[in-house]
């Protein structure tokens, strides 16, 4: 366990505190590699769980971290957030060890926060003197491109988050399937995720066919796949208001 995240239950290594601190250990698939100097700031690590994979060295004053493949769920239980975060991270930041700031680029694969959900994002962020920023940020959800870029001031009791957010091309079912609105209702939803049922919540009626003849059954097949074409266009048709002019 390593801040709240899981490993293996056995990994197995070494650990030398002198002058500094090494701790080499690993699994069948994770390992643990931090090296640290006599001031205990970081020097190198290696850190594997699964397909995610965390690196970094430093470089003077500078930390230079690659993530590969890194469930944003992980982060999220080292810093937990109001709303669920989901996703795949990727990229590389250069963090300055001395005036606590960091830059880099990131892309995350199928993002979510809330009841926000996307194929893709991508984007240079930064920190420096308690402000998180946000430059070039693009979202990518089927055909639709949103342009981001904002700040969010960490600093005191009040945060401030402040950004801009641009259409670029795309269609409104997009941005509505990106909001997962799906009926008028879901509108007084706002930024909380959807509840759904599970299956206990499926009442279903038994049917059995399975002695019948080979035509009955095909007719039953065709009347169910017609249901579901009429379900799918009550559904699109719900999403979407009826304006009149």
């Amino acid at each position: 366990m390593l801040n709240g995240v899981a490993f293996e239950p056995v990994m197995r290594g070494n650990l030398r505190v002198a002058n500094g601190v090494a701790l080499n250990v690993a699994g069948i698939q994770d390992r643990i590699a931090v090296t640290l100097n006599s001031a205990y700031r970081p020097i190198a690590f290696d850190i594997r769980r699964g397909d995610a994979v965390a690196t970094g060295r430093a470089q003077g004053d500078l930390l230079l971290v690659d993530a590969q493949n890194f469930p944003l769920a992980i982060l999220a239980s080292v810093a937990p957030t109001s709303l669920p975060v989901t996703g795949t991270l990727s990229g590389n930041v250069a963090l300055n060890l001395r005036t606590y700031s960091a830059s880099g680029q990131v892309a995350i694969s199928q993002p979510g926060f809330g009841a926000f959900r996307a194929d893709q994002f991508a984007g240079r962020v930064g920190f420096a003197n308690g402000v998180a920023t946000l430059s070039g940020g693009e979202l990518r959800r089927g055909s639709t491109v949103f342009q981001l870029n904002g700040t969010a001031t960490l600093q005191g009791n009040n945060p401030q988050v402040k950004g801009q957010l641009k259409v670029a091309q795309g269609r409104l079912q997009d941005v509505l399937a990106l909001l997962q609105v799906f009926d008028l209702q879901d509108l007084m939803r706002g930024m909380q995720a959807p509840t759904y049922g599970g299956a206990a919540d499926v009442q279903t009626v038994p049917v059995e066919l399975s002695n019948a003849p080979v035509l009955d059954q095909l007719r039953r097949l065709a009347e169910v796949q017609a249901l579901i074409e009429q379900e799918k266009v009550r559904r699109e048709d719900a999403a979407i208001p009826h304006w009149t002019s």
